[in-house]
């Protein structure tokens, strides 16, 4: 099975080569690391002809991309190859058609009984398999499903042949049965090459390949006011090949890779350049991928060193790391830099409002469980006190390159040490923009909510008005920034306090407990309010938001 790699031409060095003749030596000059595992290795690859004028070089065994490869070189050779020699193994057998799979061409015994027949009598059948059809589907293990499409074929001992549902096959039996079956897997990957007898040979490989992990881990220690600097390291695990002296470059952002398969130098030929002659079919190899990326506005060369190596392309970013020296299966954390940030401080609660059929409310902060949710009902009122605030940190990115997700500590310093606050993961942030991150829960930040219906929530036509309040009190000690977001069912028409409103469709959260058919209509029929209010709260201070809302009931 041969498969191929598109190719250019491209001029370069040939130094003398050390390898035993035959053998092409390759060493990692450059690798572009993705996040999401993918990364763009180039390889010199330098040999001396044997002979034959044969040389080759094993690929790295690697998820290698399909379409994702192509060779460059000064001078094109006679003949390239690019397979992986298959291996037989054999294993014992999983299931029954597995068994039967196994026995093709041997004598054996079936025991069978038809599933349509209630109470049926096993028999037994005599005589030699010839063939088994694949049956359709998977059981809940995996394995081929018996019971849909499929049989087996079977020529009797008296010459007749017999056809039966895989379904019906119970047991098979026999003296010379075989219990394992035989599988067929790719080995190495290689690259073979033919060029002059005895001629030193040099090229450059590239590939797309699965194998190089890497993520970013963040610190943030200091005073946390102002102006300060995220410590930020790169962590690289390697599984793909060896790199030595190797430049690295990680690409920050979501690169789109969708295409997993095999390597084929010859996928893009037609048949009759397939059988060209060896000189004739490398140029047109040249000719076809050059056409091909042209047309599709593609490059038809490498990648090129030439852009500033912490260049953005879009959504993307390349972050130098340098040459880099990592053993294939190593993991280390490389190149600790800082970046600036601005640091500042929030608090904020985030409430949800949903409402039932019975005259019932709940109320859930955000970041809260369901064994959180609190209604007290007073009357035509709902109070909900204790609600969950949280204390943030925002941080401004304001150096040039974007943050990466990873880990983040945040560590604030005193006199007698480090004094950890949280672990949280860092959102991907561009430059110029803010990122939050959670401390802990705020528990000097005192709420109480209170409700109040009228008409009531029990009214089977017209609509519902209903006033709300939130009371903030600040027992923290010093002024604190607040922000509260209120989201519920209905249309908000009265805030007080500078408060921002903002109005979507309904959603099927804001209402609980109704009959199916009123759940539905109260979706479709009401809106979904979300009410934002930022405040400053000095130490000891109370603030009371306030707002009314309307929402229409089910009219029968």
């Amino acid at each position: 099975m041969i498969h191929s790699l598109a190719l250019c031409a491209l001029a370069l060095a040939c130094p003398p080569s050390d390898s035993e003749p035959g053998v092409l030596d390759g060493r990692a000059t450059r690798v572009q690391a993705y996040k999401n595992g993918v990364a763009l290795v180039s390889m010199r690859l330098v040999g001396t002809a044997d002979a034959d004028g044969a040389l080759a070089f094993e690929l790295p065994d690697a998820g290698l991309l399909e379409g994702g490869a192509w060779i460059e070189g000064p001078r094109a050779p006679r003949e390239v190859r690019a397979g992986a020699e298959e291996r037989t193994t054999r294993r014992p057998c999983a299931t029954l058609f597995e068994t039967l799979e196994a026995n093709v061409g041997n004598d054996v015994v079936l025991v069978w009984a038809p599933r349509a027949v209630q109470s049926a009598v096993p028999s037994f059948i005599s005589g030699r398999i010839q063939h088994v059809s694949d049956p359709g589907g998977v059981d809940v293990y995996g394995r081929p499903n018996v019971q849909a499409a499929g049989v087996v074929v079977l020529r009797q001992t008296d010459g007749t042949t017999r056809t039966l549902p895989l379904g019906d096959v119970l047991s098979i039996s026999g003296g010379d049965l075989r219990h394992t079956i035989a599988e067929t897997e790719l080995g190495a990957w290689s690259l073979e090459l033919t060029t002059e007898p005895n001629s030193e040979f040099t090229c450059d490989l590239q590939f797309l390949a699965r194998g190089i992990d890497w993520r970013a881990v963040y610190r943030l220690d200091g005073d946390l006011e102002g102006e300060d600097e995220l410590t930020v390291a790169y962590e690289l695990k390697n599984e793909l090949v060896d790199l030595e002296g190797t430049t690295v470059h990680l690409v920050a952002g979501e690169a789109n890779f969708t295409r997993d398969g095999s390597l084929s130098f010859l996928s893009g030929l037609s048949p009759s350049t397939r059988d060209a002659e060896p000189q004739q079919q490398w140029s047109q190899q040249i000719g076809n991928f050059a056409n091909n990326s042209l047309r599709a506005g593609a490059p038809t060369s490498a990648p090129s060193e030439s852009r500033n190596p912490s260049s953005s392309d879009g959504d993307l970013t390349r972050l130098p790391l340098g040459a880099v020296d990592l053993a294939r299966g190593g993991r280390a954390l490389l190149r600790t830099t800082t970046s600036p940030a601005r640091v500042d401080h929030l608090y904020t609660l985030d409430l949800d409002v949903r409402r039932g059929s019975e005259n019932g409310v709940e109320i859930r902060d955000a970041f809260g469980a369901p064994e959180r949710w609190e209604p007290a009902y007073r009357g035509g009122y709902v109070e909900y006190r204790r609600s969950k605030a949280w204390h943030r940190l925002t941080l401004a990115n304001s150096g040039p390159l974007p943050w990466t997700t990873g880990p983040l500590l945040v560590v604030r310093a005193l006199e007698d040490g480090p004094f950890p606050l949280a672990q949280e993961t860092l959102r991907y942030t561009p430059a110029g923009d803010i990122a939050e991150v959670p401390l802990n829960l705020a528990l000097g930040l005192e709420t109480e909510f209170w409700e109040e219906s009228l008409p009531t929530l029990d009214r089977k036509d017209g609509a519902a008005a209903v006033t709300g309040r939130l009371v903030l009190t600040n027992r923290i000690g010093e002024t604190i920034r607040v922000r509260t977001r209120l989201g519920l069912g209905g249309q908000v028409t009265v805030t007080e306090g500078d408060a921002r409103v903002s109005a979507s469709p309904g959603r099927d959260a804001d209402w609980t407990g109704t009959e199916r058919a009123n759940w539905r209509w109260h979706r479709e029929e009401n809106p979904h309010s979300q009410i934002e209010w930022t405040i400053e709260l000095d130490a000891g201070a109370s603030a009371t938001l306030a707002y009314e809302s309307t929402f229409d009931l089910e009219r029968r």
